[in-house]
């Protein structure tokens, strides 16, 4: 997702197609919790829940670019 002064944050949107070719948005989700707690996406990332199964779990691991 991108704001207006060009940064950028993780998330994602779903868009339709109508039958007329018109384009919608239909859903917009962030990332971001709060605080600079990316835990949003968790659930369309199974990345996260495997670490989160392991004994160490994923801790204050955070991903980076």
């Amino acid at each position: 997702m991108e704001m207006a002064d060009g940064s950028q944050l993780p998330g994602f949107s779903v868009l339709t197609k109508g039958s007329a070719g018109t384009i919608r948005q239909f859903y917009t989700g962030c990332a971001i919790f709060g605080d600079g707690h990316y835990r949003g996406l968790d659930l369309l990332s199974p990345v996260w829940n495997i670490l989160d199964l392991t004994p160490e779990g994923r801790g204050n691991w955070m991903p980076s670019l």
